[in-house]
């Protein structure tokens, strides 16, 4: 423990005190730096200046670093959203940061455009019915672009993100993946393959339906009488019309 000289002054004897105090520091006619108890001010300065810092800690007091683009090849891209600007510009510097240290060339934080929405609403619903209440919701985002790397490292650094994901702010991710002509291909064709297969099923399964229904005898009886029903109808407009073309024919001449 170091004691100023100020605080020294002030000890007392062990006979004052009624404790037990040692016999250096009873004696007030010594000085602290007889005893070495105190260290300067400056000099404390100087001890604090010459222990270095960490590097990483260091790096936060500058904007983070990026890997340059070679390829331009986009992997994915991120969309960070918020209602203030301070969580939106703070998890896109710790995203930027995450991205650097995994080795991913990263454009960005690109400011995407302001989305604004708007409400009215009562004042209340009995006496301030007429007057109204104007709402409005301001939503900020950044757009961060990752590029030349495989869909496992920017799979890895999503979800660290999600793990020291902050409050009140979303995150959105696109991963970007290619595949040759022979996959895509292969993978129509088995899609369709599969379809066919479900149509042909459903297609039995109504085919055998109908022909259950031709067979049944209720349904044949109700069929019959529909056909007669509509001959018997067909032949009466038949013979409605030739009477209107001979009463026709008869008033004109």
């Amino acid at each position: 423990m170091r004691i100023s000289a100020s605080k020294l002054k002030n000890i007392k004897p062990a006979s004052v005190t009624g404790g037990y105090a040692p016999k250096v520091i009873a004696n007030h006619d010594l000085l602290a730096k007889d005893l070495d108890l105190s260290i300067a001010a400056d000099e404390k300065d100087a001890a604090l200046a010459s222990k270095p810092v960490p590097l990483a800690v260091e790096l936060t007091y500058y904007k983070p670093m990026k890997w340059p683009v070679h390829h331009n090849h986009l992997t994915g891209d991120i969309t960070v959203r918020s209602y203030g600007i301070y969580n939106v510009e703070l998890f896109s510097d710790f995203i930027l940061r995450v991205g650097y240290y995994l080795g991913i060339p990263m454009t960005g934080p690109t400011p995407l455009p302001l989305k604004i929405e708007s409400w009215t609403t009562i004042r209340g619903p009995f006496i301030h019915a007429k007057s109204k209440d104007n709402w409005e919701r301001k939503t900020r985002s950044r757009l961060i672009k990752c590029w030349d790397c495989t869909p496992e490292v920017f799979e890895l650094m999503m979800s660290v993100v999600e793990k020291y994901g902050i409050p009140n702010l979303g995150v959105k991710s696109q991963l970007y993946v290619d595949h040759s002509l022979e996959s895509i291909k292969k993978d129509l064709n088995m899609v369709d393959s599969v379809a066919l297969k479900t149509v042909s099923k459903e297609e039995d399964a109504v085919l055998a339906r109908v022909r259950e229904l031709l067979a049944d005898p209720a349904f044949k009886r109700h069929l019959d009488a529909d056909a007669e029903r509509v001959k018997t109808e067909a032949t009466q407009e038949h013979k409605r019309l030739e009477s209107e073309v001979d009463a026709e024919v008869t008033a004109q001449v």
